[in-house]
């Protein structure tokens, strides 16, 4: 130790190695308390641990008194073996960085554990190496900057081919940086090879290259080192930092996610609520209207056969203009009642060809017949104020729920007969695309404001004022379309109408959870 009249005193050129030492130990203790649960932290911690250990030999090396320097080889060779160290503890802190945990004895991966015991048997070798051989020729001293080891050329080619080694350790980094995803991640790991890479550089060019130039320098590699460490917790502490925003971005998109499911999962039931009610409404309404109607039915034809046979036996009144005038307000009774009966008839009949209430969940359909029967309950609705026209192309049976189909083209025809405030026209065209059938149905309404056409298909979004269950009927389209493996498109201007046009794949099959 050095002493000047009996007191302990610190030389000038080893104040700076002092300070490098309380600054890399101080952040490696700060780290670890900080972050105990944190494997780059700790890590770290190691790393500076190792690091501190090197410092504090060299401050042991420059404490020596110039006139008493025959240990200062013995403390220079004890440097190097712990700069050996700090290599290693670099490496546990790249296994940190690429998931791999500094716990040598958590290693999954093949390869990892297979480099990790090559790199241990590499510093064994070199250690023994260096042991075993005059590594270390002198250390020389110079009254500004204290002590430099003077190694041999063997030994700095040993440091080179280290270096050499430490830089395969770094290609760790290099692919856990091409894998992830993160842009944080990527940007943390880049900081991380620059820091690492020059740790090997300072310690390889100022403690072997210059020395052994006669440039007595060496001390100087601790004020970079303390500064690296400083880098490195920089590095450390922003990249937490934007985990905790890329966290929060996370949390805040999850939770919109989960919106959208639930969301989706409302209008899913909204959809199956509105299908039973439809179902159990056009079953209650068919036979209400079906029991009654097959009496009148049943009534009217024995009343006609009835009158038939009045007119047969009162043949010779014929001529008797009150009786012809009778007999002609019977007929045309008659036939107003047969049309009656007949048009009561076919509505029920596309009531329930409408709701398919008879027919099994997924089959072949053809999408002609549910467009026709949906057109004929939209004509009745709308009392014909707008014209539909069909311009139907020929069609194969597509694999479909025809009720669902069905409620797509009630909505969208429905959607477009309100768009018209007066009078207009609807007009359906129909074609096959390959191995798709494509509906388009174009309106000549008001059409969607352009900034409401992204959002169409959200549920609650309408052109029309709220009122229960208004927009949601794009929404369900949407998912009928969707769990058809279909597609529905809107184009629209205003002024000229909306274009929305289906398009169902022919072999469409029902997902496994159906």
């Amino acid at each position: 130790m050095m002493f000047q009249g009996g007191t302990f005193y610190l030389p000038a050129y080893a104040i700076s190695s002092v300070i490098a030492t309380v600054v890399i130990l101080g952040l490696g203790a700060i780290s670890f308390l900080i972050g105990k649960k944190d494997p780059v932290r700790v890590a770290f911690a190691i790393f500076c641990l190792a690091w501190g250990l090197l410092a504090i030999g060299t401050v042991r090396l420059q404490l020596v008194d110039p006139e008493q320097a025959a240990d200062t080889v013995r403390i220079a060779r004890f440097v190097t073996i712990a700069a050996f160290f700090t290599g290693y503890t670099g490496l546990l802190y790249i296994f940190a960085l690429t998931g791999k945990t500094h716990n040598v004895s958590r290693l999954k991966e093949k390869g990892s554990r297979s480099f990790h015991r090559v790199y241990l048997a590499v510093l064994a070798l070199f250690v023994i190496i260096f042991t075993l051989t005059r590594s270390v020729e002198r250390v020389d001293f110079h009254p500004i900057t204290g002590y430099s080891p003077v190694y041999n050329s063997g030994m700095l080619l040993l440091q080179v081919l280290f270096f050499l080694f430490d830089l395969f350790a770094v290609r760790l980094v290099i692919e856990a940086r091409r894998k992830t995803e993160s842009r944080a991640e990527k940007n943390f790991l880049s900081a991380n090879m620059v820091g690492l890479i020059l740790v090997k550089f300072i310690l390889l060019i100022f403690m072997m290259v210059l020395p052994t130039l006669g440039l007595k320098v060496s001390i100087l590699s601790f004020h970079f080192f303390a500064l690296i460490a400083f880098y490195f917790y920089y590095i450390i502490a922003r990249f937490q930092r934007s985990q905790l925003v890329e966290f929060s971005h996370g949390l805040e998109q999850t939770v919109q996610e989960r919106t959208r499911e639930l969301r989706t999962a409302q209008v899913r039931l909204v959809q199956s609520e509105k299908m039973a009610s439809l179902g159990s409404l056009v079953a209650g309404v068919v036979h209400e209207v079906n029991t009654p109607l097959g009496a009148v039915a049943s009534m009217q034809d024995t009343r006609e056969r009835a009158a038939k046979l009045l007119r047969s036996k009162t043949a010779a009144d014929q001529d008797d203009n009150d009786v012809a005038k009778a007999n002609a307000m019977i007929e045309e009774a008659d036939r107003v009642i047969r049309d009656g009966l007949s048009r009561i008839g076919q509505t029920m009949r596309r009531l329930k060809s409408f709701a398919r209430l008879d027919e099994s969940d997924w089959q072949e359909t053809d999408l002609h017949e549910g467009l026709n029967d949906t057109i004929e309950i939209l004509t009745q609705m709308t009392g014909g104020r707008v014209e539909i026209v069909r311009e139907f192309g020929e069609l194969k049976l597509v694999f479909c729920r025809a009720r669902q189909i069905n409620q797509v083209f009630l909505n969208v025809l429905n959607n477009a007969v309100q768009a018209i405030p007066g009078e207009g026209r609807v007009t359906i065209q129909t074609r096959m695309d390959r191995d798709h059938v494509v509906i388009e149905i174009e309106d000549t309404g008001e059409g969607i404001r352009e900034e409401l056409l992204p959002k169409i298909f959200d549920p609650g979004v309408t052109t029309r004022g709220v009122r229960v269950g208004s927009g949601l009927g794009l929404s369900i389209s949407y998912q009928i379309m969707e769990e058809h493996h279909g597609e529905i498109n809107v184009v629209s201007r205003i002024g000229e109408g909306t274009r929305v046009t289906l398009r169902l794949p022919l072999d469409g099959k029902p997902p496994q959870s159906i």
